[in-house]
């Protein structure tokens, strides 16, 4: 099995553990498990998705009953270390010692893990699910949006918060090029489209031609429905500005640090803001303004 389908399996099994103990009646934060016990139930929801096959055990003496190969328990393991490192799950503490241990190699899934496995739709440490999701949602959604979005994923995952920040940035500036483009195909009139667009190709940074943009929206605003108005003033104008601050912090020697809690929120709300932005692309692509 690939990494992919491997942690797709990982995040299942938490989710049963977690429903195992809400249906006991247990407090969430005092869920611990052992890793044996976790890996078998992988292994459990790998064979009802028939990627192996029960009494297969090809894991050797080492492991007793365990099915999974070597290859797929090394690749597991790692997963679940990947987990380990953005909080998910801790190693159980020992409070005798003041010190992490493998207590009988045991766990416990952290209050963020608890929302993590909670959350239905767009968690960024589920990043095949994330780019599901949002492939759903756009179908058409531009492959370089998605090239440096998926950078951008990968970067989060490892923790590398400048990285994931400006590859955002970029993801969000080429979405906005987009919808000039549609909307300047939009104008109606010849000649007040081909003024837009040599503004907007006279402007070098996204921000200046942004405020070009912004001018001209205003100025046709009666023209669209008043659901895509508010959408645009609401969402699009603050994310875009939100991301494009963050992104400019991150890619400049400014100093300012760019926080966990900052990358993972930005990557939380933009699915919702592509979404948008492509909801007025249709309307403009099928209306004149």
């Amino acid at each position: 099995m690939d990494y992919d389908e491997l942690r797709k399996i990982l995040v299942m099994a938490l989710k049963k553990m977690l429903k195992a103990y809400k249906s006991k009646g247990r407090s969430l934060i005092a869920i611990n498990y052992d890793y044996r016990s976790l890996i078998e139930y992988m292994e459990r929801i790998a064979i009802d998705l028939d990627l192996i096959k029960e009494g297969d055990n090809e894991s050797g003496n080492e492991y007793d009953n365990l099915i999974f190969n070597k290859e797929n328990r090394q690749k597991a393991g790692k997963l679940i270390w990947d987990f380990i490192l953005n909080g998910i799950i801790n190693p159980k503490f020992s409070v005798e010692t003041s010190m992490f241990k493998f207590d009988d190699y045991r766990f416990e899934i952290t209050v963020d893990g608890i929302e993590f496995l909670e959350t239905e739709r767009y968690f960024p440490y589920d990043p095949e699910g994330y780019l599901k999701e949002i492939k759903e949602e756009n179908p058409d959604l531009d492959p370089i949006v998605l090239q440096y979005l998926k950078e951008s994923l990968r970067s989060l995952y490892m923790r590398c918060y400048f990285s994931s920040t400006v590859m955002l940035g970029v993801a969000s500036e080429k979405l906005i090029l987009l919808l000039f483009e549609v909307f300047g195909n939009a104008i109606e009139d010849d000649t007040e489209r081909e003024l837009f667009v040599k503004k907007i190709e006279k402007e070098f940074t996204i921000k200046r031609k942004y405020v070009v943009f912004f001018k001209e929206f205003e100025k046709r605003k009666d023209k669209i429905p008043k659901k895509e108005r508010n959408e645009f003033n609401e969402i699009i104008d603050s994310v875009f500005t939100m991301i494009r601050y963050y992104r400019n912090d991150a890619g400049h020697p400014s100093g300012k640090e760019i926080s966990k809690n900052t990358a993972y929120i930005n990557m939380s709300i933009f699915p919702h803001y592509t979404k948008i932005i492509y909801s007025l692309m249709e309307f403009l692509e099928k209306n004149t303004i």
